[in-house]
């Protein structure tokens, strides 16, 4: 019996920036829970990102990360792929943040402690938070900046949330809680 595959809207991309590969379960594991096949990359493979601009997928999902931010070496989206008007993405926290401080040139701050929920200031919602690093309101002038689009903060500080051309990105890890699989499906949808 042949199997019949997914028509490729149903596909969705998955960057996977982790070091230790294993941890882009959770978005995988999101994404299926939403009806939808993932496909992953890993960004090791050398043609990660040819490979990526060039798919018919049209939603792709960029992980978190172990990586420090700041690190040289370290796996990033380039600016290429979200010039690709064909796509849209979805930035997940150290995606969010590599991409901001190298391609949007915004200042990245540490912050005093890790949190691993933050709850968003503006209507009560829970999200998964896990990062050392972020883009704090004090250190950018946002609300100046015409390529950013529909920022949240958290404490009225720190960037939680934002939309640059077609990306979604965020400070948090949408993929490991409720309200966060529900803004998953609305971008999916979009």
């Amino acid at each position: 019996m042949s199997q019949r595959l997914a028509q490729p809207h149903s596909y969705v991309g998955i960057i996977n920036f982790y070091k230790l590969k294993s941890n882009v379960k959770h978005v995988v594991r999101a994404i299926r829970l939403l009806g939808y096949v993932p496909l992953v990359l890993d960004c090791d493979d050398a043609k990660w990102k040819q490979k990526a601009y060039q798919s018919p997928i049209r939603h792709w999902i960029c992980t978190g990360s172990e990586w420090n931010v700041i690190d040289l070496d370290a796996p990033r989206l380039p600016q290429f792929l979200l010039d690709n008007v064909r796509q849209r993405w979805f930035l997940i926290c150290y995606s969010m943040q590599t991409f901001g401080y190298y391609s949007l040139r915004l200042n990245i701050g540490r912050l005093p402690e890790r949190a691993f929920y933050l709850e968003m200031a503006q209507n009560g919602t829970h999200y998964w938070r896990n990062h050392e690093y972020a883009f704090r309101k004090q250190d950018n002038n946002l609300f100046s900046r015409t390529d950013l689009k529909n920022i949240a903060l958290f404490s009225d500080d720190v960037i939680s949330r934002a939309e640059y051309k077609n990306a979604i990105m965020t400070q948090y890890h949408p993929e490991r809680t409720l309200e966060g699989l529900e803004e998953i499906l609305l971008f999916l949808q979009s």
